[in-house]
């Protein structure tokens, strides 16, 4: 059984479609009266198929202020827990002290009647100046992009004007999902979007019974889709439902109808009205399956597209130590955050990989991630770099050029060795994140910039304060925001992780046979104390892949390492023969 209500209060007058066997009123602790299961609210009544022609209110908890008002004015109130009313259509629950009300609007659904199937290609019929306008109208607008929405009202009022109904209380769209499915998508004509009406929200462990009718019924499948007849079903109280045809090569669904007929009812219309709107329900379907199968490629191309990032982004960043886990706790917990950041650690300890990783992870992964090393820039080319610059002879630029801060609009600007920068540049760095603008050198007003920041150093850059060489609010503004990176030698889990990583890497790069490397050679590898950190590791195993690249297992005295002093095993890296 399905019901059309209407629900009004203070605020708002909404009709829903409920295509359910039984539909919930829930109260809670606030007296909100609902459709929408609470998890601390309770159940007030259901509405449950009833024996007449029209639902069964079944009362559980009923509140003190309902009552039962029909189309004369006459009200009545419950009786009692588990007490049950026959509600007809046009009768409304008004509960007083919420001034809520539910009307029951109409009963629809294919219940128990009698069917009959009509032939939809047999019957003739003529065809006036207004069907044809009609039908130009209609077939104009879903070309210029109307959904079921306004077929379905068009649908309607054709069956009022030339089949003959008196009224038509529902009016929906039937596609077919195919035979593993067993429900089926239903649109209304009351939604306001082309989405699933067959159940209300909260309560789907519950399922329509027009989304799974073809399905349960196979004769009416069977009839519209290998004889393309119409499916006619006359109730109790002379009120029909209607199944018309949409067949086309790749697509199967149906238009419902259903209400009172009238008493010039004519059958031999209905032909018309499948020859009509069959081919405009055959364009939607193919624009709903065409949509459908487009979502699902965004949504395929969006996880391979995450996927792949991440992959990018974590191929490298191995946390097997207990240091280096907490590290990527601190990543994950910073990734939505839009404050600077200042990483510290030596050299060659993956600053950099954990910048990209805060870039692509966060809500910025979309825009650009610019970075700039200070140290490779001369300094005098370093504010044209950072803020850009107009076209003027006294800048000696041609034309205006961004920098990179506006260039990152949306992204993340990523500045290596900050501590490289000249006290001036550090100022105007400082206005940038204070105010979010830059100022284009000679350019006299500021532009709003919306980038990220990060910043990273290898150096102390609280003894560069007091020594003069980096500016106290700078690091005042980066350091409550700092992420240390631990150096390769505390990480001794991460060691052989990383050399493994390294050698599929380089040996995929140079074609070479290396798959493994003998104990000894990974023992040493543990030991030794990596000054140059990450950067130097792989530098080793490159050199190593190249020197044995047609054996299949690296040996540590193939390689001739040198012997190295306590004292060159903290400076140099080591040596490859």
């Amino acid at each position: 059984m399905a019901w059309r209500l209407k629900w009004w209060d203070e605020n708002k007058e909404q009709e829903y479609a409920l295509m359910q066997e039984c539909v919930e009123i829930w109260t809670d602790d606030q007296g909100t009266v609902t459709l929408n299961s609470s998890p601390d609210g309770w159940i007030w009544a259901t509405l449950e198929e009833g024996s007449g022609q029209g639902p069964t209110i079944r009362w559980h908890h009923p509140p003190d202020d309902v009552k039962l008002r029909g189309d004369n004015g006459d009200s009545k109130e419950p009786g009692g827990e588990q007490s049950e009313w026959s509600v007809q259509p046009g009768q409304s629950l008004w509960f007083g002290a919420q001034k809520t009300g539910i009307e029951i609007v109409a009963v629809l659904g294919f219940g128990e009647g009698r069917i009959k199937f009509i032939e939809s290609s047999v019957a003739e019929y003529g065809v006036d100046d207004q069907v044809c306008r009609n039908l130009w109208k209609l077939h104009r607008q879903v070309a210029l992009g109307a959904g079921w929405q306004q077929v379905l009202k068009g649908l309607g009022k054709a069956a009022t004007e030339r089949l003959g109904m008196s009224r038509v209380d529902g009016r929906a769209a039937l596609i077919w999902e195919g035979d593993q499915e067993f429900y089926h998508q239903v649109i209304w004509d009351d939604d306001d979007s082309d989405r699933e009406k067959t159940q209300w929200v909260g309560a789907a462990r519950r399922r329509g019974v027009l989304a799974s009718l073809l399905t349960r019924e196979r004769e009416l499948l069977d009839a519209l889709q290998a004889r393309g007849d119409v499916v006619l079903r006359t109730h109790t109280d002379e009120s029909i439902d209607l199944l018309l045809p949409i067949c086309g090569e790749e697509f199967l669904g149906a238009f419902y109808l259903a209400g009172i007929p009238g008493a010039n009812f004519d059958e031999s219309y209905l032909a018309e009205l499948v020859d009509t709107f069959n081919p405009i329900g055959v364009a939607l379907m193919r624009r709903y399956h065409g949509g459908k199968k487009v979502k699902g490629f965004e949504e395929e191309n969006r996880y391979f597209r995450e996927r792949e990032r991440r992959h990018y982004l974590f191929k490298d960043l191995v946390c097997e130590s207990a240091v280096m886990r907490q590290v990527y706790d601190e990543l994950h917990d910073r990734v939505d955050q839009d404050s600077p950041i200042l990483m510290t650690g030596e050299a060659g300890t993956g600053k950099e990989l954990l910048a990209r990783a805060l870039h692509h992870l966060g809500d910025r992964h979309d825009g650009m991630l610019i970075r700039m090393g200070c140290a490779s820039f001369p300094r005098e080319l370093v504010d044209f770099e950072l803020f850009g610059c107009v076209a003027s002879e006294l800048t000696g630029a041609v034309a205006a050029r961004k920098g990179i801060f506006e260039l990152a609009e949306g992204g993340t600007v990523f500045l290596d060795e900050v501590d490289r920068l000249s006290p001036m540049v550090q100022g105007k760095l400082v206005r940038v994140l204070k105010e979010k603008e830059v100022r284009r050198i000679g350019d006299a007003v500021g532009r709003p910039v919306d980038a990220r920041f990060i910043a990273s150093s290898h150096r102390d850059l609280d003894e560069l304060c007091r020594c003069g060489q980096f500016r106290r609010d700078l690091f005042e503004l980066l350091d409550s925001h700092r992420m240390a990176v631990p150096p390769l030698r505390k990480r001794e889990a991460d060691i052989l992780p990383l050399a493994r990583i390294f050698l599929k890497k380089f040996a995929e790069r140079y074609d070479a046979r290396c798959q493994a490397m003998d104990k000894e050679l990974k023992s040493w590898l543990v030991s030794y104390p990596w000054p140059g950190n990450v950067r130097q590791l792989q530098t080793f195993i490159e050199a190593a892949v190249l020197m044995v690249r047609d054996q299949s297992i690296i040996e540590r005295d193939a390689l001739a390492l040198e012997t190295m002093d306590s004292e060159d095993a903290q400076q140099e890296a080591p040596k490859v023969n």
